[in-house]
């Protein structure tokens, strides 16, 4: 009995269903890792291109980021699972990016914002990151525990939701593909 692994490795031809190994979080955190230290690095070249240093709060700047990473992967796989039965994710989710990304603080402080809209932007996955990692690079202050804890909690509630979601379906895959 071969399985993908050793039949692809020894060239033998498989009949029948094949399976492939399965997706467990240790085959996706060298993915979520290689994205932050390239996050990491673009945003570094960029303090040093603009201001000609880079502060040692940046040393916190993967931190603040890594939450960013676990949500991602959550959604990523909540939607992956989500879209072998909905064909239309895929446009829905491009959309809501967008409007995320529009709605993000990234050009402009969240304290430019009158006072009544500053939670709901915070709403915005993305929100959190931006401003923590603005406040690492740009203002030389250490990331906000109080601000920096509960993102990490919804970041990894939204992680293992989404990798429980699809493991769950994924029984239903082959019905449906």
């Amino acid at each position: 009995s071969h399985n993908a692994c050793t039949a692809a490795g020894t060239g033998a031809h498989m009949h029948g269903p094949q399976h492939t190994q399965p997706l467990t979080l240790s085959s996706c955190r060298p993915y979520a890792g290689r994205c932050t230290r390239r996050l990491v690095l673009i945003l570094l070249c960029a303090q040093w291109g603009l201001e000609g240093w880079v502060p040692p709060t940046a040393w916190w700047l993967p931190d603040v980021l890594l939450p960013l990473d676990f949500m991602s992967l959550g959604l990523a796989w909540f939607l992956a699972a989500l879209g072998v039965f909905v064909r239309d994710v895929a446009q829905v989710s491009g959309v809501i990016a967008t409007v995320l990304m529009f709605l993000a603080p990234v050009f402009y402080p969240i304290t430019a914002l009158p006072e009544q809209y500053r939670d709901w932007v915070y709403l915005n996955p993305l929100t959190v990151a931006i401003e923590q990692s603005r406040a690492v690079l740009f203002a030389n202050v250490a990331p906000d525990a109080a601000v920096l804890a509960p993102y990490y909690a919804v970041s990894l509630l939204t992680m293992w939701l989404g990798y429980a979601w699809f493991q769950k379906s994924r029984r239903g895959f082959a019905d449906v593909l």
